[in-house]
């Protein structure tokens, strides 16, 4: 791959941008289930002289489950040619989702921060959700 390469549907469009030994794969608009398809092929591309593929999400304004998978996809068939990936510059919203479906798509370096870790719920949050009448005992509060 030598030059740009782009993928573009109606909500989303990829942009492979080979740098040897680096290859940013930009995603820019909504991954949903109407597009993921476009990721597949995106991670089909031939990325010859390439080590390190960077995914930049800075660009990705809503992403489904369908979408997270697509991105676990691209990551893995990077992964079993030898390229180390980087998933970066994912908004809080997608962290956040990725912390709660239990993902590790952004790795350490972009990890999702403390506070929108899940965490356990407590007889507290369920009365400052309602009144005291709902907050009865229910096994996953402390």
């Amino acid at each position: 791959m030598d030059a740009k390469v782009f993928f573009a549907a109606e909500t989303l469009r990829i942009a492979l941008e080979p740098e040897p030994p680096v290859l940013t794969v930009r995603l820019t608009g909504e991954l949903d289930v109407a597009c993921d398809d476009l990721v597949r092929s995106a991670a089909a591309v031939p990325a010859d002289s390439i080590d390190v593929v960077v995914v930049d999400l800075s660009g990705l304004s809503f992403c489904d489950l369908a979408g997270v998978t697509a991105l676990q996809e691209l990551k893995s068939a990077h992964r079993s040619q030898g390229r180390h990936v980087q998933v970066v510059s994912a908004r809080p919203l997608l962290k956040r989702i990725l912390a709660l479906v239990g993902d590790d798509l952004l790795g350490a370096a972009d990890g999702c921060a403390e506070e929108c870790q899940p965490r356990q719920l407590t007889r507290d949050d369920a009365v400052s959700a309602g009144s005291r009448d709902d907050a009865v005992h229910h096994p996953h509060w402390g």
